[in-house]
Formats: structure tokens, sequence, C-alpha cells
């Protein structure tokens, strides 16, 4: 019994290390870095967190969805933005994006400079930021 344990211990690891490894292959070039985190007033058990995204040339986030509200406004070059079944569509400086919550997307820095996004979430307290999303379809 405690080998059967064990084993499927080890398959579950395993299992998840691909997932992770899988997740990780598609998100590269990117760092995200939460500046400020606060409750939304009169709406209780929901945050908002305010994000500061750099995307290196080539860098991209990988499929993936939030579970609430993405707002987010290009400070510096030229983002590729992909929301649910639309195309890449470019999104330049002053120019904002929007997401809806579990809605997949997919954004990413074709260009040979660096680019910089200024991110609103508007979440659940206690819910991950991101998941990725692991589709054939996308």
């Amino acid at each position: 019994m405690k080998q059967a344990t064990t084993c499927v211990l080890l398959s579950a690891c395993i299992v998840a290390l691909g997932l992770s490894s899988a997740a990780a292959q598609q998100r590269q070039g990117i760092n995200s870095v939460p500046l400020v985190t606060r409750d939304v007033t009169g709406v209780p058990g929901k945050e908002m967190t305010l994000l500061q995204i750099d995307l290196a040339p080539g860098g991209a986030s990988g499929l993936h969805t939030h579970p609430g509200d993405e707002h987010g406004t290009v400070v510096e070059g030229t983002l590729m933005v992909r929301i649910g079944n639309d195309d890449f569509k470019p999104v330049t400086v002053g120019q904002t994006f929007s997401a809806p919550p579990n809605t997949p997307m997919e954004i990413k820095n074709t260009s040979d400079k660096p680019v910089k996004v200024i991110n609103v979430l508007i979440l659940e307290k206690g819910k991950p930021r991101s998941t990725p999303v692991h589709s054939p379809n996308h």
C-alpha cells in the first residue's frame, strides 16, 4: 500500500512539473511587478492590483486568463494583444486594452525594443492573478 501511495504521489508531482514547465515555456522575457494592492471600496471581497509589466524584445505572457477584470495601458513601445478568439492587435503608447474575467488572452512584444505596460486587475481576494491556459485552439 505504501508503494502504491508513493507511486501516485510521484506521478502527480511529475504531471505538475510538466504543466509548470509548459507554462514557463510559453511565458518568457516578461517581468510583472505588483506596485499596489488595495481593497475596492464598497465591494467586499474584491481588491485592485496595479502592476508594472516589462516585456523584453520577443517576450510573451503565454495564453492565460484572469479571474477578474484586466485593464492595461501601454507606456512604452508597441504591445501585441490577443483577447478571446480575436487576432493579435497592436496597442501603442497611451492606448489601452481590457479583458473580461476568465477570457483567454495573451500579450507579446514582437519588436526589437522593450515594452512597458501598467495593468489594473480587479480580483476576488485570495484568487491567483492569472492562470495559464492549455488549449490547442489558441
